[in-house]
């Protein structure tokens, strides 16, 4: 019996032997499965394991430091960068080196730009504001003659704010705002609101997200691989300094007195501040040709009275063939109507420059010229009666010009500074004397007024470079007297300066002729170009021989589309059919 109750007594002490080492064995192990390390992902997969987020932190800190400094701009990494709290065995747990050097793979990055935007459409993106500067004063000089100088006024819009793009989060909700406030309170609640950097030694706020598995995790951040606030920007020109030196004064002597008021981009130009690719960024020459080039806008267009086809196309940058093209619904463009809709394909430049100036010009007053019978002179034959003169009067006009093209001008003021007389010429009614004829059979007939001259022929150009036909010669007609001969062709055809000179009238002339073109050749010579549909060349300006001045139309006393074509020399009408037949 005593040896059986020693066996017990010596058994209850193995029994707590056992229990002891039990216990001790559990307690290692729910030590060994808490939390011991932290696992960083890169958009939501695991690259690396550290023992201390400090450590990935300075990780990553020293990867984006490496990266700002070999792109030499500011970056933003593309990547979300977490870290969450697990338990790993030691030999997975990486060196500090180890883990940059698998950060530097995993992260990619988009690099500070500037975007030009015109009315509201990206055009061009550069590597600096500056550039984007320089761009833009350099085409704004473009339109001034050389040597001039250009002041751009840079204005910002708005204040700074940041802009958050939720598309580049990588499959995660973002559950708690970027705002410091708000991330201090989500913090606190998750029992730790901040970390040291054994890098910068100071406190980083701490934004978390619920990643796909639903686990809270933290956001690594490093300001230095954040988007900085855009910063948006509108660019007008200031100023300018324009070289005078290169202004045209007609050959005439007549100046004509220009006051710049406006001058600007024609579009809204705006400057802004993106990230984006390195590939994605142009040249300052790049930009300039972008931005100088056009576009092939299709618009809508309404006819209305007096418009035809050509003019359209000449007043939009177009030809009439292509206007057909993408028109098959006109039949016949010589019967279009008033009200009818047709497309216009034109082009339409990205940048533009508009301006504003006040011309002030001396415009000739054409005097009219009377015609009278007179019984003593033979038809056809003509003698100045009464000496006239054409009066001349200033004008000031605001023109209104669009990358140099005039689109519209406002009479400012008129004067009239001498008023123009009435020249009267006696035309004959008598009737000629027939010629005898030879005995060969042949006529001597006068045909002077059908002949070509040989030695007016080259002096003058046809009008209509040989087009059209003849409807009206010059002489009696109707009772009265044509000073001029009248050249039928369908609306629109080009009417051509008949020889080089400087253009002394460009408008509507209410004395009958409608839209009225006079050259002076400077040689005692001028030369009228009436009833036209559009005009092409301003007062001032120098013309070429053969050069397109204006369309044919219908336009004053007239009964349908054809050119009157006048030639005076020393103010004389005289007949133009010898020079240009």
């Amino acid at each position: 019996m005593k040896t059986f109750l020693e066996y017990i007594k010596q058994g209850k002490h193995t029994y707590k032997v056992v229990a002891g080492v039990g216990i001790i064995g559990i307690t290692f192990a729910l030590i060994g499965m808490q939390n011991n390390s932290y696992a960083i992902s890169v958009d939501g997969k695991i690259v690396g394991i550290v023992k201390t987020k400090e450590e990935a932190q300075a990780a990553y800190e020293t990867v984006v430091t490496d990266v700002k400094s070999e792109a030499g701009v500011d970056i933003a990494v593309k990547e979300t960068i977490t870290v969450e709290h697990v338990n790993s065995k030691k030999a997975e747990i990486q060196t500090l080196e180890d883990l940059k050097t698998v950060l530097q793979e995993s992260v990619s990055y988009q690099i500070e730009a500037y975007e030009i935007l015109v009315d509201g459409e990206v055009r061009a993106v550069v590597d600096s504001q500056q550039t984007a500067e320089a761009v833009l004063a350099y085409i704004a000089k473009s339109h001034l003659p050389e040597g001039s100088k250009v002041e751009l006024d840079v204005r910002t819009l708005a204040e700074n704010q940041v802009v958050e793009d939720e598309s580049e989060a990588p499959a995660q909700e973002i559950e708690t705002q970027k705002k410091a406030d708000a991330t201090t309170q989500e913090s606190e609640k998750q029992g730790d609101s901040s970390f040291t950097t054994s890098s910068s030694q100071t406190e980083i706020p701490v934004t978390t997200i619920t990643n796909v598995e639903g686990a809270v995790v933290e956001v690594i951040e490093v300001q230095d691989a954040l988007k900085e606030p855009e910063v948006k920007s509108k660019v007008q020109v200031a100023s300018i300094e324009k070289n005078e030196q290169d202004e045209e004064v007609p050959e005439n002597g007549q100046k004509i007195v220009r006051d710049l008021k406006v001058f600007d981009f024609n579009e809204e130009v705006i400057v802004r501040s993106t990230y984006v690719e390195a590939e994605d960024i142009v040249g300052e020459q790049e930009a300039i040709d972008i931005l100088l080039s056009n576009t092939e806008e299709i618009v809508e267009y309404e006819m209305q009275e007096g418009d035809n086809i050509w003019d359209i196309a000449i007043n939009h940058g177009t030809t009439m063939d292509h206007i057909l093209e993408i028109n098959p619904q006109i039949v016949d463009e010589t019967r279009m109507q008033i009200g009818e809709m047709i497309k216009l394909e034109v082009p339409e430049p990205i940048l533009s420059i508009s301006t504003t100036e006040e011309a002030t010009f001396k415009e000739l007053i054409p005097a009219d010229i009377e015609y009278v019978e007179f019984s003593d002179l033979y038809k056809d034959d003509t003698k100045t009666y009464q000496e006239g003169h054409d009066g001349l009067k200033e004008i000031t006009v605001s023109v209104h010009k669009v990358n140099g093209k005039e689109v519209g001008r406002d009479l400012i003021s008129e004067k009239v500074l001498k008023e123009a007389k009435t020249k009267v010429i006696a035309f004959g009614t008598k009737e000629r004397p027939k010629k005898v004829t030879s005995d060969k059979g042949t006529s001597n007939k006068d045909n002077s007024s059908a002949s070509v001259s040989g030695s007016n022929s080259g002096k003058f150009m046809h009008p209509l470079n040989g087009a059209g036909r003849l409807s009206s010669p010059y002489g009696s007609r109707w009772g009265t007297f044509h000073r001029a001969v009248d050249i039928a062709a369908p609306a629109g055809t080009p009417i051509y300066a008949a020889a080089s000179g400087t253009i002394i009238y460009s408008g509507y002339n209410n004395g009958g002729f409608g839209k009225l073109i006079i050259i002076d050749h400077n040689n005692g010579y001028q030369t009228y170009y009436a009833h036209c549909s559009s005009l092409y060349a301003q007062v001032g300006q120098k013309v070429s021989k053969g050069q397109n001045i204006a369309g044919v139309g219908s336009t004053g006393n007239s009964t349908g589309n054809h050119v009157h074509f006048e030639i005076r020399k020393d103010g004389t009408p005289i007949n133009p059919y010898s020079y240009i037949y």
